[in-house]
């Protein structure tokens, strides 16, 4: 029973980070806490209204701050800017920005057609490359998680609307990277990890809708 209510509770916490950024946009706007709760359920996300005070907390208590500034970073327009970064450098860290812009333009943009298991598993991949690319960098660690961290709300949303639970693939891709370590270690003294990171990333922005 204990282990079901844990369960609970972190799918709530999941699932309150998930509307986090719908939140704050509808908020922007001028709605009350209950017409965005009635603007979720239209999304197809079924919520209550302590679930969205529980949301507003978070905003307050710095996330809106980091939604801003991510916003800001994460544009379509500094594609190409990453993409020139990248070839001057190799570092993953580009590979990284560019793969989590193409994500967060892929969940967000309305012509997006792409089923969710399709998402979850792509998404899942970026998570587990990410986490291995930011213990190779540790002064962009900290960086690197609170992006992925962002971008997991904008995926876990997608899910939302498409009625899937939402999913702590920052976890799943600690355990994945773990489980695979050899295989990413050989990739990495080989120098063939910043290329398949990159390589990655270019996959997913060919998926992005133009318009």
């Amino acid at each position: 029973m204990r282990r079901k209510v844990i369960k609970r509770k972190k799918v709530g916490k999941m699932k309150t980070h998930a509307i986090l950024p719908f939140v704050l946009e509808k908020r922007d706007q001028g709605y009350s806490l209950r017409e965005i709760a009635r603007l979720l359920e239209e999304e197809g996300v079924k919520v209550s209204h302590q679930l969205v005070a529980n949301a507003i907390t978070e905003l307050d208590n710095g996330w809106e701050k980091r939604i801003r500034r991510y916003e800001r970073l994460l544009r379509a327009e500094h594609i190409t800017k990453f993409f020139d970064r990248w070839f001057q450098t190799r570092r993953p860290w580009f590979a990284a920005l560019l793969a989590l812009t193409a994500f967060r333009n892929l969940v967000t943009h309305p012509k997006t057609k792409i089923p969710p298991h399709w998402i979850k598993e792509n998404f899942l991949t970026l998570s587990t490359l990410a986490v291995i690319s930011a213990e190779l960098d540790p002064k962009l660690k900290k960086e690197y998680m609170a992006l992925l961290e962002y971008v997991q709300c904008l995926v876990n949303f997608y899910l939302l609307k498409h009625g899937q639970r939402p999913k702590n693939f920052i976890k799943a891709g600690y355990r994945r990277a773990t489980k695979e370590s050899l295989k990413f270690l050989v990739g990495v003294k080989n120098n063939i990890f910043e290329e398949e990171f990159f390589n990655f990333a270019k996959d997913i922005l060919q998926l992005c809708p133009q318009t």
